[in-house]
């Protein structure tokens, strides 16, 4: 049977043999501290078995024990606090420049509390600071009246909608979508809803203003006009309605004088009577629209027709009659190719004999203006004209457009004289000289031309002064009328 070793003969074993041998120290006891005394009858022990035998170095290393037990923690802090107490107690060098403003009383004491330097920069902070309290009070007023704007015009654009729903575009009155707009434009000059609103309205104006020209509605076109005037007679739609409305009406005119010029085609009236044939009619077309195919097709055909006749004449020896047609010609185109061909040909043709003795000659016609009370002889040929029998056919056909163009000056056909007697003008007949100068002067059936009127005039003056002397009337009125003029 073995024996368990006690826990002191354990320790006095690792103590080591010299522990062993030295002599235990016995405390004295304390008479201020209380003695426990341990209950009679029992041995004092502590936990874990006796510990009488406990050496003297291992109580002297329990000494050196607690400091090992201490924390490594604190002892770094307490390092770091001894460190922080030394360098703020720990001598520092005097700063040479604070010594030296200290040193300097005299500087320090004249020196003001704020330097001017300071002074200034606080006055900017100051000031800075009232113009951003200012700046502050703009802002929040321009917000304040920028969120009324801004709910005004929603409130005009809510009301202008609805008007164009309800069909209000520019009636009634004060109360209709245009004006409505019009209203947002003047507080909000660029705002798009409102110049979008306005375009729709002008766009359909406009289509209101088309439909109404091609149903010949006149009347509708011209008030969806001034109702685009109303809202910007600048606008594109508004030329371009109006633009509408002008050519509408220009193919109106156009069409009623080609409706009248047709029929007139159709009774023969080509030239004649004044203002009611088919060449006025055509040159009217012209006068509005100087490319209209149908009015140049028109006189090309009554000029051709008027050549065809003249070629007639000269085969059948009517001389007088071609020279007429060809000065009829001359009249409604100066410039048609067959002039010159029916010139020739009556130069080289032979009159017919039995028609000479039927010609009357040309003083024993009547006179050309019956209002004028003239004598019934009247020699409208210049003295310059060849005599002979040929002179006396042509002259009877001079009279007849004499007549007819004296008749319409007089009636103020004034295009219908231009016609008739521009001819008889260039062939050096005085009366006609006389009509187509005024005419040229005034500008009535012929473009003014004061110039032209002036060398005319001179032109006939001669023979109008020698028919004066005569004794015929007409000449004395026509004599009278330039000293007068």
């Amino acid at each position: 049977m073995s024996i368990k070793p006690s826990r002191s003969e354990i320790e006095t074993a690792v103590a080591g043999q010299a522990g062993s041998s030295k002599r235990r120290k016995i405390r004295a006891p304390n008479p201020l501290e209380p003695q426990i005394e341990p209950p009679r009858g029992r041995r004092r022990q502590v936990i874990g078995g006796d510990l009488t035998g406990i050496s003297k170095r291992r109580r002297q290393g329990d000494r050196f024990g607690r400091f090992r037990s201490v924390d490594f923690v604190n002892w770094v802090a307490g390092l770091i606090v001894l460190m922080i107490v030394a360098a703020f107690f720990w001598p520092h060098p005097a700063n040479e420049s604070i010594k030296e403003v200290a040193d300097t009383q005299q500087s320090v004491d004249s020196a003001p509390f704020y330097s001017e330097s300071r002074v200034d920069e606080e006055q900017d902070i100051a000031a800075e600071q009232s113009i951003t309290r200012e700046t502050d009070i703009d802002r929040a007023a321009a917000f304040r009246a920028q969120e009324l704007r801004e709910n005004q015009i929603r409130a005009l654009l809510n009301k202008a909608e609805a008007h164009i729903e309800n069909g209000e575009y520019s009636v009634p009155t004060g109360a209709n979508a245009t004006e409505t707009f019009k209203q947002i434009l003047a507080i909000e000059p660029n705002n798009v809803k409102a110049r979008q609103g306005l375009e729709y309205i002008n766009g359909r104006f406009l289509a209101t203003g088309k439909e109404a020209l091609s149903e010949n509605n006149p009347k509708l076109a011209a008030s969806s006009l001034k109702k685009l005037g109303s809202i910007n007679s600048e606008s594109e739609e508004y030329r371009e309605l109006a633009d509408g409305i002008s050519n509408w009406e220009l193919n109106r005119q156009i069409n009623k004088l080609l409706s009248s010029a047709t029929r007139a085609v159709d009774e023969e009236n080509l030239i004649l009577p004044a203002q009611q044939n088919a060449l006025f009619y055509f040159r009217e077309i012209l006068k509005l629209d100087a490319g209209n195919q149908t009015a140049v097709d028109g006189v090309e055909a009554i000029a051709d027709l008027y050549i065809e006749k003249a070629n007639t004449a000269i085969l059948s020896g009517e001389l007088e009659a071609a020279n007429g047609y060809l000065a009829t010609v001359s009249v409604i185109d100066a410039e048609h190719p067959a002039i010159a061909m029916i010139r020739e040909m009556i130069a080289t043709a032979k009159p017919n004999v039995a028609l000479q003795a039927k010609t009357p000659a040309l003083r024993q016609a009547p006179a050309a203006n019956p209002a004028s009370n003239t004598d019934s002889g009247i020699n409208v040929i210049s003295a310059e004209r060849t005599p002979g029998k040929e002179a006396q056919e042509q002259e009877a056909f001079d009279l007849q457009y004499l007549q007819r163009g004296l008749n319409a000056y007089y009636l103020g056909d004034y295009e219908t004289a231009a016609a008739l007697l521009k001819p008889l003008a260039d062939k050096g007949v005085s009366r006609a000289q006389f009509r187509v100068g005024y005419m040229y002067y005034l500008g009535r059936g012929l473009p003014q031309d004061r110039q032209a009127a002036d060398r005319i005039i001179r032109a006939a003056l001669p023979a109008i002064q020698t028919f004066a002397t005569e004794g015929r009337a007409w000449a004395q009125s026509d004599l009278g009328s330039l000293y007068e003029d």
